[in-house]
């Protein structure tokens, strides 16, 4: 599984919002693939739940990274 992405979608303005994260493999990990999955704090869904989905899903015990508190489902199957 391959994480490729930025942490500004615009590098002048140093825009946070909207930031392209694509996931390159990962099928025989459990990664749903062909989803677009949009992460931001008004849906209460940050990127940091992303990183904590991830970190668990790697076996770790991460509860929180950054503004992550929760896994977020969909991302891996069951």
């Amino acid at each position: 599984l391959v994480m490729f992405g930025s942490c500004y979608m615009d590098g002048n303005s140093h825009d946070r919002d909207g930031v392209p994260i694509a996931f390159i493999g990962g099928r025989s990990h459990g990664l749903n693939q062909g989803k677009i999955f949009e992460f931001n704090k008004s849906d209460d869904k940050p990127l940091g739940n992303l990183y904590v989905t991830l970190a668990q899903r790697m076996g770790m015990n991460a509860q929180t990274i950054g503004n992550g508190t929760r896994p977020l489902g969909g991302i891996f199957r069951a």
